[in-house]
Formats: C-alpha cells, sequence, structure tokens
C-alpha cells in the first residue's frame, strides 16, 4: 500500500478567512480543513483552555491522520498541543473525522501532518 504525505499550513484565528476562499478542486485538503472552521471555533471557546483563567489562550496543536480513496478520515491522532483539555483534543479530532475529502485518489493513504494555530 502507498501512503503520500501531505501537509499544509493552516493557520486558524477567529477571524480567519473560509473555505470558499479555496478551490476544493485545486486543493482538496485544505477546502476540506477549512469546511470545520466554525467548528474547530466552538470547540476552542466552548474548551478549558479558554474558558479559565487564561481565557483567550494562544496555542497550537499538530494533527495527523490519512485519506482513503474514498476521501474517509483514518487513524486520526493528536500528535502535539499546547492545550492539556482531553474534551478539547476529543472535539477537534471528532470534526477531522467527519470530513470527507473530495478526493480521486484510489491506490493507497494521503497521509496529513497538520499544525493547526489557535489565536484570539
Amino acid at each position: 500500500m502507498k501512503v503520500f504525505s501531505y501537509s499544509v499550513l493552516f493557520l486558524f484565528t477567529l477571524a480567519c478567512s473560509s473555505h470558499h476562499d479555496v478551490d476544493p478542486k485545486k486543493d482538496p485538503i485544505r477546502y476540506g480543513l477549512l469546511s470545520r472552521q466554525r467548528q474547530y471555533t466552538q470547540c476552542f471557546l466552548e474548551s478549558d483552555s479558554y474558558m479559565g483563567k487564561n481565557h483567550k489562550k494562544i496555542g497550537s496543536m499538530k494533527v495527523r491522520f490519512f485519506i482513503d480513496g474514498k476521501g474517509q478520515v483514518q487513524d486520526e491522532k493528536i500528535e502535539t498541543s499546547d492545550f492539556k483539555d482531553p474534551n478539547f483534543h476529543a472535539c477537534v479530532l471528532g470534526q477531522i473525522r467527519s470530513i470527507t475529502f473530495l478526493t480521486t485518489h484510489q491506490q493507497g493513504l494521503i497521509e496529513v501532518s497538520q499544525p493547526i494555530n489557535f489565536t484570539p
């Protein structure tokens, strides 16, 4: 089985550009990740990292997952994170898991290693 690596810089802010600014045919992975922007925002706003004494915390996490030939996410996990809230991690991973990526890739898996930066 072939594994193709893909990594893009995905800067998340509460006022970030939307997935509508990205051509889904030219960059389907970025388009898919950006399609859940509002949900990432909600995960962050409901997290202990935001609600606690250090609300409006700035930080990042790095997620890793695979996309199969049907555009489905597999084996998603948090590789590193500045946030300690496991519910926040689970929320972000749940959003990533729910994405069906637009892809015509039929052989092997695409490995995605993605940093996500959270800033107020």
